[in-house]
């Protein structure tokens, strides 16, 4: 719905903005622009810009592995069991 804020649980933010980051990295690692990566996955640059400045954090798994694809990384999700402490 348009104008609804996420209702965000504990820590799906900050692990939202971590593998943003990781990209972001990557793709300064790898001297590329915003808009070259943008071109590349089909998105708008000011798109990218919103996600890497975390601006915008309501991104798609899907959206990520073409952001990953586009720097030339695959993208793998990792589970494991959560630690109560």
């Amino acid at each position: 719905m348009a104008g609804r804020k996420r209702d965000w649980k504990p820590g799906e933010q900050e692990a939202v903005q971590e593998v943003i980051g990781q990209l972001r990295e990557l793709r300064k690692r790898g001297r590329q622009t915003q808009g070259e990566v943008a071109r590349l996955v089909g998105i708008g640059q000011s798109y990218l810009s919103e996600l890497e400045n975390g601006c915008h954090l309501e991104v798609s798994l899907a959206m990520i592995a073409r952001l990953a694809r586009g720097l030339g990384y695959d993208f793998k999700v990792t589970l494991s069991k959560r630690t109560e402490g």
